[in-house]
């Protein structure tokens, strides 16, 4: 059985690495990890490993942040548009949503906080 590595290491791009710690609560109230994780193992974003420790965490809330610290070091490539992808195909499409609307919102507005328009 040949080992199945993860596409990449290192960091997010910023503004997707910004858009996940800004709705980091959020996703830590409303995402089940192991809904996604097959998706994520499919694409390469997770390995064996990884999916292995997400899923022997006890909480949701506990193997939701270890999924999101993993996204968080897959890498600036594609991971974070397969991890949208996951959580659209799984029923979260609520959460990409969000997500997606942080990233637009900063690529229009820069850092200007909405009150201050």
């Amino acid at each position: 059985m040949s080992e199945q590595k993860r596409i990449s290491h290192g960091r997010l791009q910023p503004n997707h690495e910004q858009a996940i710690m800004m709705q980091y609560m959020y996703l830590k109230e409303e995402l089940e990890a192991k809904y996604i994780v097959d998706s994520l193992l499919t694409h390469r974003v997770l390995d064996q490993d990884d999916k292995d420790e997400v899923l022997s965490a006890r909480t949701r809330k506990d193997r939701t942040e270890i999924l999101l610290n993993k996204i968080l070091h897959a890498g600036p490539g594609d991971a974070f548009t397969i991890f949208l992808e996951a959580l659209e195909s799984n029923k979260y499409e609520h959460i990409a949503q969000k997500l997606k609307e942080h990233i637009y919102s900063t690529q229009h507005i820069g850092n200007v906080k909405p009150s201050l328009l």
